[in-house]
């Protein structure tokens, strides 16, 4: 089962600021990070329960090739990605942020 996509701001804040570091670095990079992004959320709609839950409702995927980490949220219906953060970066930090409703 396939459920709905929901990005929220904050995660959309963050893909365009990868996206945009990866093209000033080599714009290739910029859509093969993408494409990274794609194949890790694709595998969260069809299996959400399948990744750590890293605090109570929110569960954590790691990209297959690049170094982030995908916050979600799931209902039976809806996956909500929540953030797009580095894996070197403090995990507890990506809270601080707010979720981007």
């Amino acid at each position: 089962m396939s459920r709905r996509l929901t990005i929220t701001a904050r995660a959309r804040t963050d893909l365009l600021q990868v996206k945009l570091w990866y093209t000033s670095v080599r714009p290739e990079l910029a859509e093969e990070f993408l494409k990274d992004v794609d194949v890790t959320v694709a595998a969260i709609r069809e299996r959400p329960t399948s990744f750590p839950e890293v605090q109570k409702g929110v569960r954590r995927a790691l990209c297959d090739h690049f170094p982030y980490k995908v916050y979600f949220s799931h209902t039976q219906d809806e996956v909500r990605l929540l953030a797009i953060y580095h894996v070197n970066r403090d995990p507890r930090r990506w809270r601080d942020r707010g979720q981007g409703r």
